[in-house]
Parts: structure tokens; sequence; C-alpha cells
């Protein structure tokens, strides 16, 4: 039955991303992503950034099917709903007028992760470091840890929303390794959802990449964030099992580029952490490795380096996430891994800022380049 409505769930987001597009006359005042508004913008044609609605009536079809899962799991699946939706609904609120600040999609999505926890009665109590752990027995302290730890993955999804396919397929690549740590300890809940939220995803994607006939927007890239982080919280916190370093692994490439992106713009640039800016490492590649800013604005390679962008990340992502799947229950190897991810990191943007890319992106880049010229 998971598989059905996983399928639903596709079919579903793929409809609506049809009439999304097929409509797209009738919503494009209010809907279409600007090309030139900011510093971090480098689509060449305006597009819909309304994609969110379909993950998230794909979500829904997969939840309330009649399916064989019983009561219990369409109770779940309200729950988690409603714990997602004021996270979704300021992100939409932002596709539509521009005018819901980070601050505020932040305090939603903090909203968000208090309300899983009332509603499903989880909180993470031990991140297994001993001094940490004796404030976190605390429940308050462990709800405020919670809380800010599924705001922080609901943001950190939301910085790295910047290429065509980059945010919805890591989003999948992480729900798929929820989902597998969660069949392995028999949570069925967790692990539905999960597959549920991947096959809303993959509906959606078809319209995202390679070729960008709509965004997911802040309310696509917010829902993801937010449900990955509340489903982080659950399987660590229903199952004693699995190490609570297996839900910082799994989200550490996101979470990793936006605590350097804070560090970079506060301490290093002295600028507000909230401003856009176009020096995130998916921005360094397009430009550097891919060479997409020595294209004119609107040559069609440009959206192509675009999406050819993503798969170095999605690659860069793994590097993470493997680990965490196969070391789910060994805490010492995720902190290790932790560790080498983010020197790995670290190591990448460094070469690509100062141009010392390695050989093997470089020719990637060419060859790329190369075989995408204009039709």
């Amino acid at each position: 039955m998971t598989i059905f409505s996983m399928v639903l769930a596709a079919c579903v987001a793929l409809s609506i991303g049809w009439l999304i597009e097929r409509y797209d006359h009738l919503h494009a005042w209010a809907t279409h992503e600007a090309t030139d508004d900011g510093r971090q913008k480098f689509h060449t044609h305006p597009r819909p950034r309304i994609g969110g609605v379909a993950v998230l009536l794909g979500l829904c079809a997969a939840i309330f099917a009649p399916s064989g899962y019983g009561d219990s799991m369409h109770k779940d699946g309200w729950l988690f709903l409603m714990a997602c939706l004021p996270t979704f609904a300021a992100g939409f609120v932002e596709d539509l007028t521009k005018r819901i600040g980070p601050d505020i999609r932040l305090w939603s999505s903090f909203l968000s992760a208090l309300l899983s926890v009332m509603f499903f009665d989880v909180a993470i109590d031990n991140i297994s470091i001993p001094w940490v752990n004796v404030v976190l027995q605390w429940y308050p302290a462990a709800v405020l840890f919670s809380v800010v730890a599924v705001g922080g993955i609901a943001h950190a999804v939301n910085i790295i929303d910047g290429n065509n396919g980059l945010a919805g397929m890591v989003s999948i690549l992480i729900l798929l390794a929820i989902a597998w740590v969660a069949w392995q300890v028999g949570d069925s809940t967790v692990c539905a959802l999960a597959l549920f939220l991947v096959g809303a995803t993959l509906g959606f994607l078809f319209w995202n990449w390679p070729r960008a006939r709509m965004f997911a927007g802040d309310g696509g890239a917010y829902l993801w964030g937010v449900s990955i982080g509340i489903l982080c919280v659950m399987l660590v916190a229903r199952n004693a099992a699995v190490s609570p370093w297996f839900a910082f692994l799994v989200v550490c490439y996101p979470v990793t580029e936006t605590v350097f992106t804070i560090y970079r713009r506060k301490i290093l640039q002295r600028t507000a952490p909230g401003l856009p800016d176009a020096r995130h490492l998916h921005q360094f590649i397009y430009r550097r490795v891919l060479r997409g800013a020595s294209l004119p604005k609107n040559d069609v390679r440009c959206e192509r380096m675009n999406s050819a962008t993503s798969p170095f990340l999605w690659g860069l992502s793994l590097i993470a996430i493997i680990p965490a799947v196969l070391f789910w229950n060994q805490t010492e190897w995720l902190i290790v891994f932790t560790a080498v991810f983010i020197l790995s990191y670290l190591w990448f943007y460094r070469s690509i800022v100062r141009f010392q890319i390695p050989l093997w992106m470089s020719r990637l880049g060419q060859a790329l380049k190369r075989h995408s010229g204009p039709d």
C-alpha cells in the first residue's frame, strides 16, 4: 500500500504541475519568478514559482487515499500536515506577494516544529554529548532544542534551493535515507510519510528538471525542509536504536551550507546573515566550473548550465547521506563522517573560490558546456 500511495502522490503532483503550466497565463501576474530581481537570480525566463502546491497536494492525496493503514495512519497523516502547514503557508504567501521576510518564515517553521512536538509527543533529549544530555533531560530544553533544529533544517533547505532540481533531489535522497532507517526499526509511520513526500517530489521534478517549467518556490522548499526536520525528530525520539547523529549527518549538506553562509556574511563580510547574495557553493559551480556567467543572459545554454549544476551537489550530498544510511546506529562512525563531510565541503568551496578547481570537475564542466550548444 505504501508503494501505491507513493505512486498516487507522484501522479497527483504531476497533474497539478500540468494544470499550473497549462493555465500559466491566468496566474503569471502573481506567480512568476523574476529573472533579474536580486544578485542571486540567474534564471533566463520567468516561470511560476508555486510548484510547492503540487508537492503539498500530492502528499495530501497519499495520506488521505483509502488504504489498509487503518485509522492510526490517517490520524498521524492529518497531524503531520497540520504541523507542516504554517511553514508552507508562510512560504507560499511569500511566493505570491514577495513581502514575507525570512524572519517570519523562520518563526513559522518554529511554530510547525512546536506543533509536531505537541502532536506526536516527541523531543530530542539525547545527542550523545554527556554535558549536553544533562541539559536536555529537562523537558523544556529538549523541546527548545527540537524546535530550533527543525526550524534550522527548514531554513537550510530553502538556502540550497537555487538551481533546477537541486533542493528537490537532495530532499528525495534525504527522505529515502529516513525511510530506509525507519523501515529498519519498524517505524511504519515515519517510513510511509517520507515515501509519500518522495512520490510527490518526483511528480514535481518532472516539471523542474532538467527543463525548469516551474519552481518549487519558498512554499515548496520550506515544506521539504520542515517535513524532513519533523521526520528526523520523530525517528530519533521514538527509536532509541537510531543515533541522533544520523539525523545530523543526513542533512549535513544543507545545514553546513547554512552555517557557513551565516559565518561568511556575519564574520567575514560584516553583513546581515539574512540578506541574499551570490556566493553559495551552487552559484560558484554554475559560474566558475560550468562558466554559465560567461553566457549571454538569454542564451538557451544558461538554462542547461543551471540544470547541469545540480548533479555536482547531488553527489556532494551523498558523501553525507550514504554513510548516514550505512552507520545509522553507530554514533562514533557518524561523528567521523560528519567531520569528513564538513572538511570536504570547505575544501570544495575554497578550491572553487580560489580558481583551484579539481581537474575532473573542470573537464566535466567543459564537456557539459561543449555538448549543450544552441538548438
